[in-house]
């Protein structure tokens, strides 16, 4: 029998599975543009899944050609990974990013944010702001938004 060499995309979905014990049922693109309340913009993008009801965050190291090329890392990066249920999502809805970046700001604003819509929607880039239970809200660019929206039990 031949032998079969899996590719590094492979690998590393076989290793989440394996580590939070369940199969990849949904995966997607997304930049996590902070949590709400903090004061602080993360801009980092990364992959955002769902393995047994579960979502699933972690972001990736940025490289800039030069330091590829000099093989360094960036000191200052820290990796974030976030998890919680779908069941807590409380909200999920898409928002204009002035919103966005004023909830990043000042977390009570989350629940009196317009829902972004209609025509509005064509001409002004848009958050996707995810409320969760007993944490703080996430702003989020997710590039599949109306599919992980399938996902959650009461939204």
């Amino acid at each position: 029998m031949a032998d079969v060499k899996m590719s590094e995309i492979e690998i590393f979905w076989k290793e989440r599975e394996e580590r939070f014990g369940g199969k990849v049922v949904f995966n997607t693109y997304a930049t996590l543009m902070g949590e709400c309340g903090s004061g602080k913009t993360n801009g980092r993008g990364g992959l955002l899944y769902i393995i047994a009801d579960r979502v699933y965050f972690e972001d990736f190291e940025r490289q800039s050609a030069l330091m590829a090329m000099f093989n360094r890392k960036d000191s200052n990066y820290e990796k974030t990974e976030i998890s919680f249920l779908l069941s807590d999502i409380s909200g999920f809805r898409k928002i204009a990013e002035k919103w966005g970046k004023a909830c990043i700001t000042e977390a009570s604003l989350a629940d009196s944010v317009p829902e972004l819509k209609g025509f509005k929607k064509l001409f002004t880039r848009g958050f996707t702001l995810i409320q969760i239970k007993d944490r703080p809200s996430l702003i989020m660019e997710i590039m599949e938004d109306t599919a992980f929206k399938k996902y959650i039990p009461q939204v």
